[in-house]
């Protein structure tokens, strides 16, 4: 796994403008507009409506367990926060604990595909060496 930082660093992402995508109120115009002119970057469960994503993106990590084959299929990027929440709630679970206990997120850091972020403020739990 790899700070976010290094994707942006390490792959132009400017050749095209950004699309994020949420299933929000204006979710079911998505489909007829043309997505490739854009990067996409999908929210949360978003990822299961496409063939094929930039960057899929959650918080909570029970969206990753129901999605998880679509984002390792469908996803080229996975961003995490370095501590997912779990049932919308924080906690102090890291990614490096559940890259050990998971298959498909251990997978996604082996082939250098799977991103964090730090979104507790003031607050670094896990010490990263890579």
């Amino acid at each position: 796994m790899q700070h976010i930082s290094k994707l942006f660093k390490k792959y132009n992402f400017r050749d095209k403008p950004w699309l994020i995508i949420g299933k929000g109120p204006t979710f079911s115009d998505i489909k007829k507009q043309d997505i490739s002119k854009y990067h996409t970057f999908a929210l949360n469960h978003v990822v299961k409506e496409f063939d094929e994503v930039d960057i899929a993106h959650l918080i909570d990590f029970n969206v990753f367990e129901v999605c998880q084959d679509d984002i390792y299929n469908k996803a080229k990027y996975l961003c995490l926060p370095i501590n997912p929440h779990f049932n919308n709630k924080p906690s102090h679970k890291t990614l490096e604990n559940l890259i050990k206990e998971n298959k498909i997120l251990k997978k996604l850091s082996k082939e250098k595909r799977l991103f964090w972020y730090n979104h507790l403020q003031g607050k670094r739990l896990l010490s990263l060496s890579n």
